[in-house]
């Protein structure tokens, strides 16, 4: 195969590539866990700060989310599992969302500014975002 043949196949390929994670098909009910990752939080200092830290740690681990990605480019997330603290058993919220390559923005208008970003993965079945160098994360499946 020529170096021309061989580079218009190498462009095709990227090109299709790309046009897949493009394509990737987000619409519908995705089902969110978030997981701290407890090896990345700094040492508790004292059996209460660790007694504070394991509580906090098993109150996410009860949290669930539903997103739902609609075709209209809005979305919608309801939180179950919040503490009563907080108000209510659940939590929802809608905004608006935008897929660029392997990037999925969600924006709130309470807080335009600050728009949640999300990796897509490659397969398109998943998708998470990372908050505080990694301690916790935010994934989402079908």
């Amino acid at each position: 195969m020529s170096l021309t043949k061989l580079a218009v196949a190498a462009a095709t390929l990227t090109f299709l590539a790309g046009s897949a994670m493009a394509a990737t098909n987000v619409l519908g009910t995705w089902k969110g866990t978030l997981k701290i990752n407890t090896s990345k939080l700094p040492p508790a200092t004292s059996p209460q700060m660790k007694q504070m830290i394991d509580s906090q740690v098993a109150m996410v681990s009860k949290l669930s989310f539903s997103l739902v990605l609609s075709k209209d480019g809005t979305f919608s997330i309801k939180t179950a599992g919040l503490p009563a603290a907080a108000g209510a058993p659940s939590k929802a919220e809608t905004g608006t969302w935008t897929l660029k390559g392997d990037q999925l923005s969600l924006t709130s208008p309470k807080d335009k500014a600050h728009a949640k970003s999300f990796t897509v993965a490659k397969d398109g079945k998943s998708f998470f975002a990372e908050e505080q160098q990694g301690v916790a994360v935010l994934t989402f499946k079908r």
